[in-house]
């Protein structure tokens, strides 16, 4: 049984590039039980098949996009899809507070370096790319930490800004980071995050806004 379901998903995989988009048109595949093709037979398939069949018809771009969505099988493939309403704790790039100046006053009083009057524009550029999704405020803040670069008399020179991130994009697909262990979801990166609402939070009123860094 478990060798004629494989084929049935290898027939999927290999056949026409046409998109499918009634569920009787799927073959015998749509036959078997959503749990055990997910469960069963999906976390047997490498991302290449993963990304085959489910461009194959709506009904298995939808089963894949749920197998992606089990953190277990995530780390397994390095890819986690998330979904519309998903909720994260996030960092953008690093925001310069001093910057070397070329000013002779600056040079005498203030170690040759302008400081800079951050402001809300600042902080919501840092987030355009780069964003760094977590799951815990307490991960985000330790990244934070880590990621702060004091100068002399422990002023601030850089550092990234924290925000509650909510995701309207239906799915969402992210890389997953390695660790010591393996594939981790416990800090998500992005080069660009897609359509969000972000909340920032850090060092200010919290203020909201929707973004889009969709290419």
């Amino acid at each position: 049984m478990l060798k004629k379901m494989f084929s049935m998903i290898k027939n999927q995989i290999s056949g026409s590039k046409k998109i499918i988009t009634r569920c009787d048109e799927n073959g015998s595949l749509c036959v078997i039980p959503k749990d055990i093709l997910v469960h069963e037979l999906l976390p047997f398939l490498d991302l290449k098949a993963l990304m085959k069949l489910r461009s194959a018809s709506k009904e298995l771009y939808d089963l894949v996009n749920l197998f992606l969505k089990n953190e277990v099988y995530a780390k397994r493939i390095g890819l986690i899809a998330l979904s519309k309403g998903s909720k994260f704790y996030a960092i953008g790039e690093s925001v310069a507070h001093r910057v070397i100046s070329d000013s002779i006053w600056d040079a005498i009083f203030n170690d040759g370096f302008q400081d800079i009057n951050i402001t809300p524009l600042h902080i919501s550029n840092s987030f355009s790319s780069k964003v760094t999704l977590f799951k815990s405020e307490k991960a985000a803040k330790e990244k934070i930490k880590s990621q702060t670069f004091f100068g002399e008399n422990q002023k601030v020179y850089s550092k990234p800004y924290l925000a509650k991130v909510d995701l309207l994009e239906d799915v969402l697909f992210a890389k997953l980071d390695k660790d010591t262990i393996g594939y981790t979801t416990e800090a998500i990166p992005f080069e660009q995050i897609g359509k969000c609402s972000i909340q920032y939070i850090e060092d200010s009123e919290p203020s909201t806004s929707n973004i889009n860094t969709s290419p």
